[in-house]
């Protein structure tokens, strides 16, 4: 039951299940704000210093691996975590992750559904501060006072957290992101950047900059717009409006 969960008083350690840049960028920043932590991080498809099991027995375990891979690796690291530990998930849709965590996670584990709304490049072009970044705050199954005390250390971080159910959010954020990246992916295959002369108006470098933090993430784009169930009505709103843009100015 979920009441004869315990939940340790404070983690001391944390598993991160993926060695991607954002996985990395995570690993990095819990060593900067929790130096007495322990860390450990795994991935099956690159060089790791640790082992999926050294991940599952930490106090909490982040999930930073690809959309897709979600259920599988839910599935796999859930069933070995020690009872009170807590599972987070920090991907870029909500719906499809609530869904897998409620089929897969055991009793005896807590889960929270979390999406930091940056990543490396948006704590850079920050100062590499966290002050002022965004996360958004799904749910989960922690205690109403426990979960308070998370959010709680991510406002003390800096962060602004902002609570939302899993379909505000792929509705909102998610499709936000969904739609940024669409954009930049168009601008690098369009061969669009900002001038070499170095001379701009206000509004094409804020742009051209945004575009520029997304336009390399084709394979995340395809995963997030595969998930989110409603990328495919506003995937076609974007292309009929572009067409009429075009045609209603004799283009």
């Amino acid at each position: 039951m979920v009441s004869d969960r315990k939940v340790p008083a404070c983690a001391t350690s944390f598993g991160i299940l993926g060695r991607g840049d954002f996985g990395l960028f995570v690993h990095e920043r819990i060593e900067e704000h929790l130096p007495d932590a322990t860390v450990r991080s795994y991935d099956p498809h690159k060089p790791s210093k640790h082992t999926e099991d050294e991940v599952a027995d930490c106090d909490v375990v982040i999930l930073a691996v690809p959309p897709l891979q979600m259920e599988r690796a839910v599935r796999s690291i859930a069933p070995r975590m020690r009872q009170g530990a807590l599972l987070v998930d920090v991907c870029s849709v909500k719906m499809h992750t609530a869904d897998i965590m409620r089929k897969h996670v055991p009793d005896k584990v807590y889960y929270l559904l979390i999406h930091p709304l940056f990543g490396r490049q948006g704590f850079a072009d920050n100062g590499e501060s966290l002050e002022g970044l965004d996360l958004v705050y799904c749910g989960g199954t922690l205690p109403l006072a426990l979960a308070s005390t998370i959010v709680s250390t991510f406002t003390n971080l800096g962060l602004r957290v902002g609570s939302m159910t899993p379909e505000e959010h792929d509705r909102g954020p998610s499709i936000e992101q969904l739609a940024t990246m669409y954009q930049g992916l168009v601008m690098r295959k369009a061969g669009l950047e900002l001038n070499s002369f170095n001379l701009h108006t206000r509004s094409a470098l804020h742009y051209f900059r945004g575009m520029d933090l997304v336009k390399n993430d084709e394979s995340l784009f395809r995963e997030i717009a595969w998930l989110n169930p409603f990328w495919s009505e506003v995937k076609q709103r974007l292309e009929l409006a572009s067409r009429d843009v075009f045609a209603e100015n004799g283009h």
